[in-house]
């Protein structure tokens, strides 16, 4: 059973952290990437950002075993990309079949807030890790926040780094092979003159040949509504419907902002949104809000429900 916006605990009886992150299915098995706010209190400058990235697995979605910090922060060394004091969040990771590495990428800012937003790379031989920190960089040369992995079903060499340049598009950019760089291949979407209408936080899937995305305004930390476009083609052009969020609270995305996304490996065709509510006095008590996401008739629609479990997939 889901409880959206409690408490969520691991198999340990620990609160999970892993916040800002994504869900991948390998080899039979779910694994919950996410930041580690443990010990942090606030978004703010001059105080830690994060405590590295956590990894917890699953084989029902429900119970969550802690695999450990997977990609630590350099606490010892303050110019290091993973020292706590930069920004580090929205850790994604996918699987490269042809190197047989596992590749995660995040957005790293130096200094904190002001800080150009780039984008960190780090590798393991296992979802497990340890992952090995590479670099950071430039995507296209473009400063890269709150960005997301797109892998092309059925097409496991084709992948997508998305992204918002901020504040004023979004950017889809190509992956080299071995997902350890940006070909230069990107398109520009959504443009905007700056918040709160610029778009943030993408999180695209796939479904009949068509492609969804789903956006957040630009108002920090505070929740605001929540927009979907579809497209024939992943670099557009996009078409813009609206919130898809349903019902009360519809207008703050649940008091929520979506991160991610993830098909069900045993459900081909059915989603989760996975969003976070964060909790700007306590970080580290930042709850996560997971919802099924509803696509019928070319349409995604998002409800709230104050518990459910995968049975509800069933009528969608």
């Amino acid at each position: 059973m889901f409880y959206p916006g409690q408490i969520w605990k691991d198999t340990d009886g620990n609160p999970i952290q892993a916040h800002g992150g994504g869900i991948n299915c390998f080899h039979g098995t779910y694994y919950w990437y996410g930041e580690n706010k443990t010990g942090c209190s606030a978004f703010m400058n001059g105080q830690p950002w994060h405590a590295g990235v956590n990894c917890y697995s699953s084989k029902n979605l429900t119970d969550w075993t802690f695999e450990g910090t997977v990609l630590p922060s350099r606490p010892d060394d303050t110019e290091h990309d993973l020292s706590p004091f930069n920004i580090m969040d929205r850790p994604h990771v996918l699987f490269n079949a042809s190197t047989g590495k596992y590749v995660m990428w995040m957005k790293i800012v130096r200094g904190g807030w002001g800080g150009a937003q780039r984008t960190g790379v780090a590798v393991a031989d296992t979802p497990t890790g340890p992952f090995r920190y590479l670099r950071s960089f430039l995507p296209c040369g473009m400063v890269s926040g709150d960005p997301n992995f797109f892998l092309e079903p059925g097409h496991e060499q084709k992948a997508y780094w998305i992204f918002n340049r901020p504040h004023t598009s979004v950017v889809i950019a190509d992956l080299t092979d071995d997902y350890l760089n940006t070909t230069g291949m990107y398109s520009l979407h959504f443009p905007h003159s700056g918040p709160p209408s610029a778009r943030e936080a993408p999180v695209v899937i796939k479904k009949n040949q068509r492609y969804f995305m789903i956006t957040s305004g630009t108002t920090g930390y505070g929740a605001n509504p929540s927009e979907w476009a579809s497209a024939d083609l992943i670099h557009g052009p996009w078409t813009t419907h609206g919130n898809p969020c349903v019902g009360t609270k519809a207008e703050t995305s649940f008091d929520s902002q979506f991160g991610s996304a993830f098909e069900l490996a045993d459900r081909p065709g059915h989603f989760i949104g996975v969003a976070d509510r964060w909790t700007p006095g306590d970080i580290s008590d930042s709850r996560y809000v997971w919802l099924p996401l509803q696509l019928k008739d070319g349409r995604l629609e998002i409800r709230w429900f104050d518990e459910w479990d995968l049975s509800v997939f069933a009528a969608l």
